[in-house]
């Protein structure tokens, strides 16, 4: 998923720019030279790990995991939805809700979640 679909949630949340949410440390790395892709991907980092100062303290438990998992990913080796373990961690775990019994692959949910594969016709 690339780096600005990923931030969003952050930059929504907080009503700036991820580049705002920067501490000096981070800000120091961009005047280095830096990639700017890999000091915003620190950024969002720090905010869904940090035990302070952290979405989780400003957004809440729920919004704090969706955050996570839209930045670290999801805990699983598949990456398609054909397959029924992956389908279900993506249903509990960024909808928080049990699957319902046809999932559509709608454009607008392989817009949102691009690195996750639609099934492929036989």
């Amino acid at each position: 998923m690339p780096l600005p679909s990923r931030i969003i949630l952050i930059e929504l949340w907080y009503w700036t720019s991820i580049e705002e949410l920067q501490i000096s440390q981070e800000k120091d790395l961009r005047a280095q030279g830096f990639d700017d892709s890999i000091v915003k991907s620190l950024t969002a980092n720090r905010l869904v790990d940090s035990t302070s100062d952290s979405i989780y303290d400003d957004a809440g438990t729920s919004y704090g995991d969706a955050v996570r998992r839209c930045i670290k990913g999801l805990d699983h080796k598949e990456t398609n939805l054909v397959v029924d373990g992956f389908k279900d961690e993506v249903y509990l775990k960024i909808f928080n809700r049990k699957i319902p019994t046809q999932i559509a692959m709608t454009t607008e949910f392989l817009i949102t979640f691009p690195y996750i594969t639609a099934p492929q016709k036989p």
